[in-house]
């Protein structure tokens, strides 16, 4: 039985179109029966592998068991267990190897009844197999294929320029980190569980966003979520408890791949995690428009009040916000992505590039020159560069 199983499985691996074509159903039912299985071929050849998979270590595994149990013949257990390791080979790996390729449809033939037999007993261990292999095939199909997104979106002059922008987007999109796209912790909007229910409508109106995390003491001490809708029920009552609402915290660390916090925000549904470092410190929040955003582009609604990336001075300078991206300047002096590559370092900012380059804080004033721009720091708060005014070095007096 075990021969036969070895070399069906070599049989129907090498099987072509052409001898199925030679088979001759209405006169063999064996045939008809070879005809059927060849239909599905990844099922039978996935059956055939766990039986011929099976065979040699449960001989051996058999063997092995009943030398060690008869007193007479453990003594010689080497000079025994080597000859029949090779009797088994020969048996159920080079010879019926061989008589498969020489004879693939007599083989055939001899074993298919048999082979039928197992293939409908193992069919739920084989639809298991088969349906994980196709899943991680898909999965590995779509990286390679997002990772080769970009040339493409750069070879194909026919792409317009909104379809363009989304593909671009599309195809960072399964190399960005959480740390490129989150909300800082310098820009969060938290709450202390020690506001009142006061405190935390000020806060609301004045910031107008959903979901707050929520702290105690400090802020790297993250309790949870607070989610207004919750709230709004009980919002003109004084003495409830608005932290009975708080719900459980989702935690990620700056490294997470964004595709990969998607799909656990639709798994989870949630929207909104905490980022954290190596040490467990609060470094910024997440939310699901963050990533959605990082593909289709900025989403406002009617609430948000459109602030311009930048002022055009009189002086024919411009000023920045400290923290404006890097990436949007290059958008505005329409130059190229890599542009400032030598100087930015690990920043994602204006401020932070300034900062990567000069090692040190910056006073007011201080002027750097990267690249064709210089920059001046204009405005200081007490941690960070506020406001960067930028001169194209063409235009400096």
């Amino acid at each position: 039985m075990f021969f036969t199983a070895a070399a069906s499985s070599v049989a129907f691996s090498s099987l072509t179109l052409s001898q199925i074509n030679s088979l001759t159903p209405k006169k063999h039912r064996r045939d008809r029966v070879i005809i059927s299985l060849s239909k599905s071929k990844n099922r039978l050849l996935t059956t055939l592998v766990i039986v011929k998979g099976l065979i040699i270590p449960i001989t051996l595994s058999i063997v092995i068991y009943s030398i060690a149990l008869n007193n007479t013949t453990r003594g010689w257990f080497w000079f025994i267990i080597i000859p029949i390791a090779i009797l088994i080979y020969l048996l159920f790996d080079y010879l019926p190897f061989k008589m498969a390729k020489h004879h693939p449809i007599f083989t055939l033939r001899a074993g298919v009844y048999l082979v039928g037999v197992v293939t409908f007993l193992l069919r739920p261990i084989t639809y298991i197999i088969i349906k994980r292999e196709g899943e991680a095939s898909k999965a590995a199909e779509l990286r390679t294929t997002m990772e080769e997104l970009p040339n493409s979106i750069h070879l194909d002059s026919d792409i317009v320029t909104e379809d363009r922008a989304i593909l671009t987007g599309l195809s960072r999109f399964v190399n960005t980190e959480v740390a490129d796209i989150m909300t800082p912790r310098i820009d969060i909007i938290s709450l202390s569980t020690t506001f009142t229910l006061h405190d935390i409508k000020s806060t609301v109106l004045k910031t107008g966003l959903s979901r707050y995390p929520v702290y105690t003491d400090e802020i790297d001490n993250i309790r949870g979520v607070l989610h207004i809708k919750d709230l709004i029920a009980n919002v003109d009552n004084a003495d409830f408890k608005w932290q009975e609402l708080i719900r459980e915290p989702y935690f990620v660390t700056e490294q997470k791949r964004i595709n990969d916090l998607l799909e656990e925000f639709q798994h989870q549904k949630l929207h909104l995690a905490i980022v954290v470092d190596e040490y467990g410190s609060m470094q910024g929040v997440i939310s699901l428009e963050d990533i959605i955003e990082e593909v289709v582009g900025e989403i406002s609604d009617e609430s948000d009040k459109e602030k311009p990336l930048y002022k055009k001075l009189d002086d024919g300078s411009y000023l920045f916000d400290g923290k404006a991206h890097i990436a949007d300047f290059l958008r505005v002096f329409n130059l190229e992505d890599n542009y400032f590559d030598e100087y930015r370092g690990e920043a994602e900012s204006l401020a932070g590039m300034m900062l990567e380059v000069n090692r040190d804080f910056l006073a007011k004033d201080a002027r750097l020159k990267l690249g064709e721009y210089i920059f001046i720091v204009d405005t200081l708060n007490s941690r960070s560069i506020s406001k960067i005014k930028i001169i194209e070095s063409e235009n400096e007096e």
